[in-house]
C-alpha cells in the first residue's frame, strides 16, 4: 500500500505528493519537475497510524472519496491498536527473559473479538487503570477531548470511539453502503486521529515507566 505525502524537493520546491510504501522508514524519490533526487527519514512517531491517516485525508481532499477515506481513517486507528499491543506484550516477554512470538500475540489480539474490547484492552496494556483514568488524570488529553468532541466522553471512550468510527466503517465494508458525504468523512477522520493520539500519550507514559 501507497500513502501521498507533499514533501517539498530539495531542488526546485515543488511539493506534488509523493508516493511512499507504507512500511518506508527511508524513502528516496525523483523529483517529477527538476529530476533532483530526494531523500527522507521519518520520525519514529511517524506511525502506521498516522501514515494511514495521510492516506485518508488524500482521499478525502484530493478524490473525494468519502466512503474510502473513513475505511482508511478506522483502518489507521485499528493498525495502531495492534501495533501497540505487539510492542507492548512484546516488550513484556523480553523483560520476563523470553523471546516474543508474533504469532502467538497476534493470536491473543485476534482473539478479542469487539473493537470496544480491544481499545480496553490496549488502553489497560498501556495504563493499568485503563484509557479512561489516563484521559482524567491527563489534563492535555482531557482538554483536547472535552473541548473539542461532543460524541466522545471520557468515561466510556472505547464504546464510542467504536460507534463513531468504526460503525461507519463497517456500514461500508459489511452493507456496502456508500452515500456518505464530506462532513461524514471529516467527522470520522477527526475522531480516529484523537483517539491515536490518546494512544500516542499513552505510549510515551508507558515508556517513561522503563527509564
Amino acid at each position: 500500500m501507497l500513502f501521498p505525502l507533499h514533501i517539498p524537493c530539495r531542488g526546485c520546491g515543488a511539493t506534488d505528493p509523493v508516493d511512499i510504501r507504507l512500511d518506508e522508514e527511508s524513502p528516496q524519490w525523483k523529483c517529477p519537475k527538476c529530476g533532483e533526487l530526494n531523500g527522507a527519514i521519518f520520525d519514529l512517531d511517524f506511525t502506521i497510524g498516522y501514515r494511514l491517516l495521510a492516506r485518508s485525508h488524500y482521499e478525502h481532499t484530493a478524490r473525494k472519496d468519502f466512503s474510502l477515506a473513513i475505511v482508511l481513517s478506522a483502518m489507521a486507528f485499528d493498525c495502531e491498536l495492534a501495533r501497540l499491543f505487539h510492542k507492548w506484550k512484546g516488550i513484556e516477554t523480553l523483560r520476563k527473559g523470553s523471546n516474543p512470538d508474533p504469532k502467538a500475540i497476534e493470536k491473543e489480539y485476534r482473539d478479542i473479538r469487539s473493537v470496544r474490547a480491544k481499545i480496553k484492552s490496549v488502553g489497560r496494556l498501556l495504563y493499568s487503570e485503563g484509557i479512561d483514568a489516563f484521559a482524567c488524570s491527563t489534563p492535555n488529553v482531557k482538554t483536547m477531548i472535552e473541548g473539542n468532541f461532543k460524541s466522545v466522553r471520557i468515561g466510556s471512550l472505547a464504546s464510542d470511539f467504536q460507534k463513531t468510527v468504526f460503525e461507519p466503517r463497517n456500514r461500508i465494508l459489511h452493507l456496502g453502503e456508500t452515500k456518505f458525504e464530506e462532513a461524514d468523512s471529516a467527522r470520522v477522520f477527526s475522531i480516529a486521529k484523537l483517539g491515536i493520539l490518546v494512544l500516542q500519550e499513552m505510549d510515551k507514559r508507558k515508556r517513561e515507566t522503563l527509564k
